[in-house]
């Protein structure tokens, strides 16, 4: 469908409210949840009518250089981040009208909008009734960050003109229970209609756009070609598991051809945290990657590599003045004058899936203040335990992350990580080049294996089991913590190979892999 030829319910989505609240407005009127859960059932039905792309007919927010040309009273979507809870308010769902002339009062909707229209001789009745209010929820929503160009791109299928307004902020408002188990910090495609912004002011004095939501949907990953579904998801990853040697071959250009550090950085874009036990997170796979030659070129080579495979990524190069100056994580704005203190975001505040890429080649001589202090210890904190405060001033609120920290350094990092591995350059690799088409493949095979179901059979438990205690009786060294991080890896080995059952042949890899990353810090650093 042509971006111009939209339908009704997307040009003038306030008929198409009024019309669902009039074919039973008795009930309505009673039941004004009610009317919230059929008017999103509707919109959403509509939305992802499987034989059209709504992208092509529903305009995003993301499309407009200026905030204030976003139009109104048109439906928009908004792909973005919760980036924090504001003040709740009370709406009038419903309002009497009087015709001054005839005397006729009638009922009309008035959710999702931001005021009622009259027509001559009508006016409004007042309502004082405190019943009849309906709870209104507000979000700060902003881009999401680290969204890579080939992401965006993708995603503004319908525009003739790549734009953007990455600094683009709106006051998200959900009514009713339309708010329930809407999170800080996660990823939602939001849909309904844009008010506010005084678009006729000149831009530097437009005031924060706000939406009426008509729905929200939780967005699992970033991906904007695949769905949503795990089944479908696993089947992907099956389909492309012979990208495996490709892959692992292409990332040897980026680890001076090492082919144990490839197998390391390959597990780690394969790696999200996917739960947690005794407080410890599952699944988290901090890398650092270390004696790296002093070659400037390189984190910018990876810099790009990765900015081309994987949906999000921030990138921090580690310095004393960057430390010092920093914020981390979000700090409420305690001197600000405005009734609604704002939340000033942080670096680390960030979405599912986001990849940390710490560039500490950098790091320089010098002394970190207070605030380096709490940054230093912010990213330790991520990268070991998968957390993150925010500071509301009277209190830290802990946040579970999912957020993988690759370091490069040239000696051990600052930053604890759980796999530490001197990279040893082969000069026997030769270089491999990619197509446009095995990058497009590469990106669905990484964000499938985010998702990648796994299992450990019996058999294969005892095996393991054997396996530990056979080592502790010439190895003392071999821990409980070594085992775990074993585990960690086997099953990353096996989701690479698209496998959704750990086996022999993946265990004894991942024995190989970690004796050679052992053997490699041996005398002087403690795996």
């Amino acid at each position: 469908m042509p971006a111009h030829a939209r339908p009704d319910w997307v040009s003038n989505p306030y008929r198409t409210v009024d019309q669902i609240f009039e074919n039973n407005s008795e009930l309505y009127v009673s039941d004004p949840e009610r009317l919230c859960r059929d008017i999103a059932a509707a919109f959403q039905a509509k939305t992802f009518d499987d034989r059209s792309d709504y992208r092509y007919f529903i305009p995003s927010v993301q499309s407009w250089k200026c905030p204030r040309d976003i139009p109104r009273r048109t439906l928009v979507h908004f792909r973005c981040m919760i980036q924090n809870e504001q003040s709740s308010a009370y709406h009038q769902p419903f309002v009497q009208i009087r015709n001054s002339t005839s005397g006729e009062v009638r009922t009309v909707c008035g959710l999702f909008k931001h005021h009622v229209a009259l027509e001559e001789n009508q006016m409004c009745l007042a309502n004082s009734d405190p019943r009849s209010l309906f709870l209104v929820q507000s979000f700060k929503c902003v881009p999401v960050p680290g969204e890579t160009q080939w992401v965006q791109d993708l995603n503004t299928l319908h525009d003739s003109a790549r734009v953007s307004t990455s600094d683009c902020t709106i006051i998200a408002h959900f009514f009713g229970s339309a708010a329930d188990g809407i999170r800080i910090n996660e990823m939602y495609d939001i849909f309904g209609i844009v008010y506010g912004g005084n678009p006729d002011k000149a831009p530097e004095a437009v005031e924060p756009l706000h939406m009426a939501v008509y729905f929200a949907r939780k967005r699992a990953h970033s991906h904007p070609e695949l769905s949503f579904n795990t089944a479908e998801l696993n089947g992907i990853l099956h389909e492309l598991r012979y990208l495996r040697p490709t892959l692992l071959e292409f990332l040897r250009s980026f680890v001076q051809g090492d082919i144990v550090a490839a197998e390391y950085l390959l597990i780690h874009l394969l790696s999200s945290t996917y739960g947690s036990r005794d407080g410890l997170p599952i699944g988290n796979c901090s890398l650092n990657l270390i004696n790296f030659a002093d070659r400037p070129e390189f984190a910018a080579r990876f810099k790009a590599f990765i900015s081309e495979i994987i949906p999000k990524a921030r990138f921090f190069s580690l310095g004393i003045a960057t430390l010092n100056n920093a914020r981390m994580c979000p700090k409420l704005d305690v001197e600000s004058s405005d009734t609604e203190q704002e939340l000033l975001p942080g670096i680390l505040q960030l979405t599912g899936h986001t990849h940390l890429i710490i560039d500490e080649t950098t790091m320089d001589a010098g002394t970190l203040n207070d605030a380096g202090v709490k940054n230093l210890l912010a990213l330790q904190k991520l990268a070991t335990e998968q957390k993150m405060d925010i500071d509301y001033f009277t209190q830290q609120v802990e946040f579970a992350m999912d957020t993988p920290v690759f370091v490069l350094s040239h000696g051990r990092s600052l930053i604890e990580c759980r796999y530490v591995v001197p990279v040893k350059p082969d000069n026997s690799y030769t270089e491999t080049v990619l197509s446009d088409d095995t990058v497009k493949v590469i990106r669905k095979y990484l964000t499938a294996a985010k998702f990648a179901s796994y299992e450990i059979d019996e058999d294969m438990r005892k095996e393991i089991v054997d396996d530990f205690v056979e080592k502790r009786k010439t190895d003392r060294n071999m821990s409980g913590i070594l085992l775990h991080n074993q585990l960690e890896l086997a099953r990353y080995v096996c989701i690479s190979h698209g496998d959704k059952a750990l086996t022999s042949a993946h265990w004894n890899h991942v024995q190989m892999l970690e004796k050679e990353r052992i053997d490699r810090m041996k005398p002087s650093i403690n795996p």
